[in-house]
C-alpha cells in the first residue's frame, strides 16, 4: 500500500482553547488596560458628579441679589407686552406701530426701573449690570424709532444697533441667560 498520510494524534498539536504560553503576557497586558480605562472612567465621572465646580461664566454674577429682583420686575413688564396684539398681525403700518410703542411703554417704565436697583459699586460686576441696563435702554430707544416710523405710515424695518459684531439684543438675552432671568430677555414681537 502506498504511502497515505497518517492521522495525527490528539497530542500531537495544541488544544484548540488551550493558551499557549506566549500569550500569557498579553492576556494579562490585555486585562491590565480594560482595567485601567474602566477605573479612569469611574473615577473620572465621580469627580464630574460629585467634586466639580465649573468656574462662573462671562457675565455672570456672583450676587443673586439683582438678578432675582430683575426677574420679577422683568416678568411684570413682560406680562403687559404679552398681553398686547401681536404687532406683526396689525392690518396697516400705523396700527402696528401703536401696538410697538404700547409695548415700548412698558419697556421703559421696566428700565427706569432695573435702574432703580442696579448695583452702584465700582466692581466689574457692578458695571456689567450698569452696562446691561443702559443696552436695554439704548434697545428701547431703537424701537421707538421703529414705532415712530410705522406710525407714520412707512413699512419699516427693525434696525437695531449693534454691540461688536452682533446685535445688540444678542447681547441683552445672553447677559438674561447667564444670570438665569429669562423674564429679562428682549421680547421678539419686532422681528
Amino acid at each position: 500500500m502506498p504511502d497515505s498520510p497518517t492521522p495525527q494524534s490528539q497530542g500531537d498539536g495544541p488544544v484548540p482553547g488551550a493558551l499557549v504560553p506566549d500569550d500569557q503576557p498579553r492576556r494579562r497586558l490585555r486585562v491590565a488596560l480594560v482595567t485601567t480605562a474602566v477605573l479612569v472612567l469611574v473615577v473620572g465621572w465621580l469627580y464630574i458628579l460629585f467634586f466639580y465646580r465649573p468656574a462662573k461664566q462671562i457675565d455672570e454674577l456672583t450676587d443673586r441679589t439683582f438678578p432675582v429682583a430683575a426677574e420679577e420686575i422683568c416678568a411684570a413688564a413682560m406680562k403687559k407686552v404679552d398681553a398686547l396684539p401681536i404687532a406683526s398681525m396689525a392690518a396697516n403700518p400705523k396700527e402696528r406701530g401703536d401696538t410697538v410703542a404700547a409695548a415700548n411703554a412698558e419697556l421703559a417704565a421696566m428700565v427706569d426701573r432695573l435702574s432703580d436697583i442696579q448695583p452702584t459699586g465700582d466692581a466689574p460686576e457692578d458695571k456689567g449690570v450698569r452696562e446691561w441696563v443702559a443696552d436695554w435702554d439704548q434697545h428701547v430707544e431703537d424701537r421707538a424709532v421703529y414705532a415712530k416710523e410705522l406710525q407714520a405710515g412707512e413699512d419699516a424695518r427693525f434696525l437695531e444697533s449693534t454691540k461688536g459684531a452682533r446685535q445688540l439684543s444678542r447681547a441683552i438675552d445672553a447677559f438674561a441667560q447667564v444670570n438665569k432671568m429669562p423674564a429679562c430677555e428682549t421680547p421678539q414681537d419686532v422681528g
